[in-house]
């Protein structure tokens, strides 16, 4: 009559959630009066909803129907939270698909060109004596510890200060790895640069691959006359197997 299997039912009589009005001792068949039934139906519509039925015990036992409203407003908002989280976690997942998508999208397009880049708040970590390329990681993961930790969502950009002179000779070498700041509320501000708008020539490439080859982009730098001031590596496209197959766009600051 209620749809509730008897399964489900000696599960509720286990929880403490709804007890019969007699047991057979001799079947073991539980009888429930017509008082019951509106009772199991609300304990249904609850676990269909995924309510916490241990939290719900309580409120049956007090019989205080206010208990049972402050019980559904606290789940309301509990369910609300959690839309909101799972939310973010789409808006995640889509990061996470253009990253490994953007590989294949960029390589198709033109990959020396020129723009315009707004100001940019950056955390860099320097090389210091005897770092290695996991030091260096490290280190920076600890001056962004707090911006990390505030962070709702699992986008990180990352990207490396090169060496001009060694640039221009066609040498990569980096001086320092960042982590770009959407804000910075929860940084130290000694610890924060600011990567100045302007007008960069760019370059997609590899720079950790042993493929990489920066003569293209040295020769458009030539061929159009511009003088880089700074340049830096900006991480575009992520992998799964081989950091070295990771895409970054060179940024050659022009102007």
């Amino acid at each position: 009559m209620t749809g509730v299997s008897v399964s489900a039912l000696r599960f509720y009589d286990q929880m403490g959630l709804i007890k019969p009005s007699y047991v057979d001792e001799e079947t073991g068949f539980r009888y429930y009066g017509y008082e019951h039934f509106w009772q199991i139906e609300i304990i249904k519509m609850c676990r269909d909803m995924k309510l916490p039925l241990k939290d719900l015990k309580g409120v049956l036992e007090s019989q205080d129907d206010q208990r049972f409203v402050d019980f559904l407003e606290e789940q309301r908002k509990s369910v609300k939270a959690e839309l909101r989280r799972l939310k973010e976690v789409v808006a995640d997942i889509g990061w996470m698909e253009r990253q490994w998508t953007e590989k294949a999208r960029i390589q198709k397009g033109d990959l020396i060109y020129q723009k315009h880049i707004p100001e940019r708040a950056v955390v860099p970590a320097f090389w210091e004596e005897d770092f290695t390329n996991d030091s260096l990681h490290l280190k920076l993961q600890q001056l962004t510890e707090n911006e990390l930790k505030h962070l709702k969502s699992i986008k990180r950009h990352y990207g490396y200060y090169l060496d001009l002179d060694k640039f221009l000779n066609s040498e990569i070498d980096t001086l320092a790895e960042y982590l770009e700041l959407e804000s910075y509320r929860n940084t130290d501000a000694g610890t924060i640069e600011i990567l100045p708008a302007g007008d960069y020539a760019c370059c997609i490439t590899k720079i950790f691959s042993r493929d990489m080859d920066l003569q293209p982009f040295l020769d458009y730098l030539n061929k159009n006359d511009l003088h880089p001031k700074r340049v830096i590596a900006s991480e575009v496209a992520l992998t799964f197997f081989d950091w070295r197959e990771c895409l970054f766009e060179i940024q050659a600051l022009i102007k």
